[in-house]
């Protein structure tokens, strides 16, 4: 079942940060055999703000360092797991207000998914680095 109440902590505003998702297939609903080829990670001010809002990483199986990659496609009924690279310009974008994400998927077969949203709020770190 899509789980729509996750809240994402402890995010310090201007790091580096890994958001990493596993989705268990079977659970989902998804059928059986069911590969992902492509995931969105949308954070917005207001969930009614147009796409792509404060920022959008998409990714494929194919790494691209801050951005994210689909590290299991869920080949073979395994887990699904996503990673998206949260670089200092997204989390300095977020801010320290509350915001809202979702991660869509789609599979090879075309069909979108929406297995995860949530809210997000940035923290206020100690050091200033560069």
């Amino acid at each position: 079942m899509p789980t729509f109440d996750s809240v994402i902590h402890d995010v310090v505003v201007g790091d580096d940060v890994t958001i990493r998702r596993t989705i268990d297939v079977a659970a989902s609903g998804f059928s059986s055999g069911t590969t992902v080829v492509e995931a969105w990670m949308t954070m917005k001010a207001h969930v009614s703000d147009p796409d792509p809002g404060i920022f959008q990483k998409t990714i494929s199986i194919a790494d691209q360092p801050g951005v994210g990659q689909i590290e299991n496609d869920g080949t073979g009924d395994v887990d699904v797991v996503l990673r998206f690279d949260l670089v200092p310009a997204d989390t300095i974008a977020v801010g320290l207000a509350k915001r809202h994400w979702d991660i869509q998927i789609k599979t090879a077969a075309g069909k979108v998914h929406t297995p995860e949203k949530g809210t997000m709020r940035g923290v206020q770190g100690i050091t200033l680095s560069s």
